[in-house]
């Protein structure tokens, strides 16, 4: 028996997710690719898969009902908890037009984010440092003569000067470069399917 025949025939529930190893043309027979295109809600071959997941990953009864667009994506458990996902407000769902509708809970997106990190070295500023003042160099040239010009074999001095103190203050550090594009774990890419 073909694997195709056989993880076909296996009890798996509509709707079920499956992280597939295999080329997209080996998908199995009864498996759709997820991809979020849209799919009749007449068409008798998806009954069962409409019947388990509905409008949940967008579309209406005119487009048909969407499948679940996992492409790039990390798959998250849902929870209302809130120290489990920090970001819980900012889940979105696609509308029916494709827009973004704020939700939560399956069929809900998160777009990237990244922590501070835990030593807190990044935030941006100084600690105060006391009331102080900064050393400058200052050249200082010999008198000019009556035409306005140094005499002849004149040499500039230099002494070192400080600016007046302005108090207890702190400095701005601006960080406007580094790092990559994104925040990620190492990982390796599948094919997302789901049960018919």
């Amino acid at each position: 028996m073909s694997s195709k025949r056989l993880i076909n025939q296996l009890s798996i529930p509509p709707g079920t997710l499956v992280a597939f190893a295999g080329h997209e043309s080996a998908i199995p027979e009864g498996w759709l690719l997820c991809n979020g295109r849209y799919l009749s809600v007449d068409d008798e071959r998806f009954q069962n898969l409409f019947t388990a997941i509905g409008y949940t990953w967008g579309g209406n009864r005119e487009k048909g009902f969407r499948l679940p667009d996992l492409d790039g994506y990390f798959l998250r458990g849902v929870t209302v908890d809130t120290t489990r996902d920090y970001g819980l407000a900012e889940r979105f769902k696609v509308g029916e037009d494709g827009e973004k509708i704020d939700a939560s809970g399956v069929g809900s997106y998160q777009l990237d984010a990244t922590a501070l990190p835990r030593s807190r070295v990044f935030l941006g500023g100084t600690s105060t440092a006391g009331s102080h003042s900064h050393a400058e160099q200052e050249s200082r040239f010999p008198n000019p003569d009556e035409y306005g010009t140094l005499a002849s074999g004149g040499v500039p001095s230099k002494r070192r000067v400080n600016t007046s103190e302005s108090g207890n203050h702190v400095h701005s550090v601006f960080i406007n470069r580094g790092g990559d594009r994104e925040t990620r774990p190492a990982n390796v890419a599948v094919y997302y399917i789901i049960k018919m």
